[in-house]
């Protein structure tokens, strides 16, 4: 929706510099990457139910969208990733704990 404006000629989609064609397994599993690594800002309490609403989310969200399809994609998802500089040294070695152990390439 933030990506989106609404022009005279319709929809035009805005801030896709790192869009390309592949699979969909693997835009799924960019999407495991960012809810199981990101880190949630505020207090300890605050962390803790948002650590637990996304556990909740990611497993729904990939008994849907399919982690086996995703698992293949988790390496090169990671790298593409960790070469974001926005990300802590704690968001990137989370990634590669998660290619590391559901990943099969």
């Amino acid at each position: 929706p933030a990506n989106v404006l609404l022009a005279g000629d319709g929809p035009v989609v805005i801030d896709w510099s790192n869009a390309g064609r592949g699979p969909a397994g693997a835009d799924v599993a960019d999407a495991w990457l960012l809810l199981a690594s990101a880190e949630a800002p505020g207090d300890r309490m605050l962390r803790v139910l948002v650590g637990a609403l996304r556990a909740r989310f990611l497993a729904a969200f990939l008994r849907r969208a399919g982690r086996a399809e995703a698992a293949p994609h988790l390496a090169a998802a990671v790298r593409r990733r960790i070469a974001d500089a926005n990300l802590s040294q704690a968001e990137k070695a989370a990634m590669e704990r998660i290619a590391a152990t559901h990943g099969t390439s």
